[in-house]
């Protein structure tokens, strides 16, 4: 259905921008879907659109609730890359809830 919205907007001649694709990167959140998290994320660089810090962080929240606690952290590094990451608390708090939720490790 979001691609279809943004397939939709595009023919219709409107620019997505960072905007959009973050309401896009919500929804994967919403849904608990990496996979279309990073779709999403992949579309926009490929469009030209620059990812902001709430783009990095919605993707970096879906993969840690996903229980994705290693591509949490990939994502956290790229945000860093990217010059985004001002504070590491809230991605390394996901990330290790991610990894505490998905071990043996009793907390």
């Amino acid at each position: 259905a979001a691609s279809e919205w943004l397939k939709k907007m595009k023919e219709a001649g409107h620019q997505c921008g960072v905007n959009e694709y973050n309401y896009l990167l919500k929804g994967s959140e919403y849904m608990n879907d990496p996979d279309s998290a990073q779709k999403f994320f992949n579309r926009m660089e490929k469009a030209e659109v620059k990812p902001d810090a709430e783009s990095y962080n919605l993707v970096i929240k879906t993969m840690a609730k996903a229980g994705k606690p290693k591509l949490a952290e990939k994502w956290t590094n790229k945000m860093e890359e990217a010059g985004l990451l001002t504070s590491k608390t809230l991605q390394f708090d996901l990330v290790a809830k991610s990894i505490a939720r998905n071990s043996d490790i009793a907390a």
